[in-house]
């Protein structure tokens, strides 16, 4: 009976690190793409001088600034991700079955949101954004509360919540360019202060209140 015990606990501490590890690379995720989505846009706003600076055709500098923000945040996402899943590997054994549902979910929720702002009529092309990040933190919160080893991201229902409900004043709003500004502030306020709020509380999980 007391092995049984020693054993349970072991497992219990070992879900816990999981856990732990996860809250932070969620949290180094949530920060890099709060930076690089607005960063992009700005970018994008900004394609005409900066291309004639570098000889390129706008066109050209604009595909290049989004293919290297993709290429740099899913670079991040495998990083933290995959860091966190071969620490854990070590001291639980990896199960495709148990492990890649919600991985897979989690990425088509993501993908898909975002490749469905391509069918929001153009006026409101740019609060769009919110309501993709939005609606996919918060199906993605839901997705990792039915994983029982890593438990709850309040994080994510956070960055969710902020997004979907400052998208409301902003969907009205005429001026093109503050809309654009705005969205761009919010966007990267919300993640940045997700991930802050993930890093910092993660040790929470340690202790079992995370």
């Amino acid at each position: 009976m007391e092995e049984v015990e020693k054993v349970s606990e072991a497992l219990r501490l070992v879900e816990k690190y999981e856990s732990y590890l996860f809250r932070k690379a969620w949290g180094t995720n949530l920060i890099v793409w709060g930076i690089l989505v607005p960063l992009n846009a700005l970018l994008i706003l900004k394609a005409k001088p900066i291309a004639d600076i570098l000889s390129m055709s706008a066109e050209a500098f604009m595909s290049l600034a989004s293919a290297m923000t993709l290429i740099a945040g899913v670079a991040t996402v495998i990083y933290t991700l995959t860091s966190a899943t071969i620490a854990t590997s070590r001291r639980r054994k990896f199960s495709f079955r148990r492990d890649m549902p919600h991985a897979v979910a989690i990425f088509l929720i993501w993908f898909i949101s975002f490749n469905l702002t391509t069918f929001v009529p153009e006026r409101f092309g740019v609060v769009s954004l919110l309501w993709a990040a939005g609606s996919a933190s918060l199906l993605s919160y839901l997705v990792l509360r039915k994983v029982p080893v890593h438990g709850s991201y309040p994080e994510l229902l956070l960055v969710g919540l902020i997004l979907l409900i400052a998208s409301l004043p902003i969907a009205g709003v005429t001026d093109a360019a503050l809309a654009q500004t705005a969205t761009l502030v919010i966007f990267a306020v919300s993640f940045v202060a997700g991930g802050l709020y993930s890093i910092i509380t993660a040790s929470k999980a340690l202790n079992g209140s995370g």
